[in-house]
């Protein structure tokens, strides 16, 4: 087998640029850094050569970039189908056995998709795919930290509705970082000084419970917990200090969760400092919903004039084909922006 290597990258990489300028394709390139314990053996390192090219499709090219690392170029692949192979690559080269068989192989994977619209350097192109490694590296061991926390702790209690926890549910990894109780007012009447208190609630708790909370507001209870709520918000009287959409999954609201217990001091009282990064990231994907509006109204008003000339049959072959083309370019688009959403939430 023939090993490419880091200026095979970088010359294919300037071709396949501008290819995608010169004929509007896409393409998606890939950093891949597999978490090595101990020293990288050349016959080890072309094994996972191997097992990452057996893993791509046969147009995709895999290069050994530097020592223990790979990177890889997928043409015409935009940024869904390349978030798809890396959790493909995941899981296929954990089941791989590192050096010495001494248990599976965990990746850190870095991501960058180019379209006409959006082409780059090779230069800037290397760059953002050494921060997507690194964000990759920190969201694994982020998640790695909360697996092996203590089962249970008993000095982080978590008060979720049940309309919340049935309908979004809740990670393992939430379940052996805190102690989890149901949301009622007899709980919260109870509070401990000792101990860090996170609370996730909905709109219809707070209408069913109005009188308990506006008693318990009075007295202060709710200075010491740090209240989530999933939905709208614009008709609670009670001030949270975060407000998630009802669209979040479980995996997003973990995370919060997790950060919201990080945030509270040792005597439970709150560090607000965290709130502006919270606002930040969610601001960030309302502007990226926003963004994804106008494909979707473009794809609305393509398909709406395509049906008026199929009414009238003025419409050519050549003519419907130029249609479906433009809609396949602004779905992809669409499709993109969906996974930059997915992605702000694991930030």
């Amino acid at each position: 087998m023939c090993y490419l290597n880091k200026q095979a990258f970088l010359s294919d990489v300037a071709k396949e640029l501008n290819r995608i300028r010169r004929y509007g394709h896409r393409a998606s390139f890939m950093f891949i850094k597999p978490l090595i314990t101990d020293g990288l053996t050349d016959d080890y390192e072309k094994l996972l050569y191997s097992a990452i090219k057996k893993e791509l499709r046969d147009c995709d090219s895999v290069y050994i970039f530097e020592k223990g690392v790979y990177s890889a170029i997928l043409p015409d692949t935009h940024e869904g189908g390349a978030e798809y192979a890396a959790l493909r690559l995941k899981r296929s080269l954990s089941r791989q056995k590192s050096i010495g068989d001494q248990g599976p192989v965990a990746v850190q994977i870095g991501l960058l998709s180019a379209g006409p619209e959006s082409v780059v350097n090779v230069d800037s192109l290397l760059k953002a795919l050494k921060r997507d490694l690194e964000r990759d590296g920190k969201c694994q061991a982020f998640f790695e930290e909360k697996k092996t926390a203590r089962a249970g702790d008993k000095n982080q209690i978590l008060f979720i509705s049940h309309d919340v926890k049935s309908s979004i549910g809740l990670e393992q990894a939430l379940e052996k970082a805190c102690k989890i109780l149901p949301l009622e007012l007899g709980y919260l009447e109870a509070l401990e000084n000792d101990k860090k208190y996170a609370a996730v609630l909905d709109e219809n708790w707070l209408a069913v419970n109005r009188a308990g909370v506006e008693k318990l507001q009075k007295s202060g209870v709710f200075k010491n917990i740090f209240t989530i709520l999933v939905g709208c918000g614009n008709k609670v009287s009670l001030q949270c200090d975060l407000v998630l959409p009802r669209e979040c999954d479980s995996k997003f609201l973990c995370y919060t969760i997790l950060k919201a217990f990080n945030s509270l001091r040792e005597d439970g009282t709150k560090d607000n400092k965290c709130l502006k990064r919270y606002a930040e990231t969610l601001s960030a994907i309302s502007a990226a919903t926003h963004q994804m509006n106008q494909p979707l109204q473009i794809i609305l008003g393509k398909m709406e004039l395509l049906l008026l000339d199929l009414e009238t049959g003025s419409l050519e072959p050549e003519d419907i084909k130029k249609v479906f083309q433009e809609i396949r370019r602004h779905v992809l688009f669409s499709a993109d922006i969906n996974q930059k959403i997915n992605r702000l939430t694991k930030i």
